[in-house]
């Protein structure tokens, strides 16, 4: 029973940041649809930074 426990905090932990990864993503995609279709935006990789066009 113990371990059934361990493993529901386990799995209610990822589901929380996955819904906090959720969250940042729809707000991100806000962000970028009210820009201009011409406007270049760059992706952070790590700590490099790529230029998307």
């Amino acid at each position: 029973m113990i371990e059934l426990t361990g493993k529901l905090k386990q799995v209610q932990n990822q589901m929380r940041t996955k819904e906090g990864e959720k969250k940042r993503a729809f707000l991100t995609l806000e962000e970028l649809n009210q820009l201009p279709d011409d406007t270049n935006t760059y992706k952070s990789i790590a700590v490099q930074v790529c230029f998307r066009a």
